[in-house]
């Protein structure tokens, strides 16, 4: 994962030391290897980098071309980027470096937003601005698996994988009530809307969907929506199949899907707790990658279920070495 926070307005101040060195600390959390940031007449970049993918400095982000007209900030994986890159070497587009981010930033160059949306696979949320048309999009992943948070007031949009920087840009904080109260309500457990936040301020862009920021005018638009994984075709298809066929079928696509979750330039590990996903997950980690680390804990009230871990481990015959089992430290 990485961290960024996107700033833009008409009348931009340039940051003192000590703003840097906060947004630095808000964010370095989900990225420690790489700060950057960027300020220009009418807009600010910062981000922190967690580097998975070609590790060296030309993918660096904020990601941009030599006529530096467009920006990307992206947070996340695109798993089909060999494939889409691919694609585009065939088009006669040329790349410079071996990452995911290269191939997102020039896929949208070349193809546009809703179109890239339709392509793309993984897990993701982006800031992507054209500064010749003063054109910005941002987009979320279909699930919502990465965070994007963004505040719009009069000649002023933020956006950021964290509350905090936004906060700090913020002069009237007001608390959201409705989330306030279910945040303390039983019925909620702790929890809030997925498109609320605690504060009225701050917004959430929703799972599958893509913002349009142009002229201080916000358009939100939904590009995926899970209904869409249903087909009528395929249900009937996997009606007349045999249960040993849907076995395989599952089986080859569960494969597939962890293989695509391995693309890293640093080493692999998985938790593994015994249940029956994690199982899943080392079992065909192990079958791509045997130098996989494993790591397991035990914690109170899965005693019978951390008896499992063992027994996988064996099964899947992962080496010693590469197994780590974590104790929890004892309260003094």
């Amino acid at each position: 994962m990485c961290g960024f926070f996107f700033e833009t307005t008409n009348n931009l101040k340039k940051k003192n030391i000590k703003e840097i060195k906060q947004l630095k600390s808000d964010l370095e959390r989900r990225g420690p290897d790489k700060f950057k940031y960027i300020e220009k007449h009418n807009f600010s970049v910062f981000f922190s980098r967690l580097s998975i993918i070609d590790r060296k400095g030309r993918s660096d982000q904020p990601f941009t071309d030599k006529h530096k007209r467009y920006y990307l900030i992206f947070n996340g994986e695109i798993y089909n980027y060999i494939q889409i890159k691919d694609q585009l070497k065939n088009d006669g587009i040329k790349f410079n470096t071996k990452s995911d981010t290269e191939v997102l930033f020039k896929l949208i160059i070349f193809k546009g937003i809703e179109k890239s949306l339709k392509i793309i696979q993984g897990m993701f949320s982006f800031i992507f601005y054209d500064r010749k048309e003063k054109k910005i999009f941002c987009a979320r992943d279909h699930f919502g698996q990465k965070p994007f948070y963004y505040h719009k007031s009069k000649n002023k949009f933020l956006a950021s994988t964290n509350i905090k920087p936004i906060l700090r840009k913020i002069e009237k904080k007001t608390l959201n009530k409705d989330s306030v109260i279910q945040y303390l309500s039983s019925k909620f457990n702790g929890l809030i809307e997925v498109n609320n936040t605690m504060f009225e301020q701050i917004s959430v862009l929703p799972a599958g969907s893509y913002l349009y920021y142009y002229k201080d005018k916000i358009k939100i638009k939904k590009y995926f929506n899970t209904v869409d994984l249903f087909s009528k075709k395929k249900y009937l298809k996997l009606n007349k199949m045999s249960k040993d066929q849907i076995i395989s079928l599952l089986d080859s696509k569960i494969e597939k899907a962890v293989k695509n979750h391995l693309i890293s330039d640093t080493k692999i590990g998985v938790t593994c707790s015994g249940g029956i996903d994690s199982s899943l997950v080392t079992k065909y980690a192990h079958k791509q990658n045997k130098k996989i680390y494993v790591l397991t804990n035990t914690s109170k009230g899965i005693e019978k279920l951390s008896k499992q871990v063992p027994k996988i481990l064996e099964n899947n015959k992962i080496n010693k070495k590469n197994i780590c089992f974590i104790e929890q430290k004892k309260k003094k």
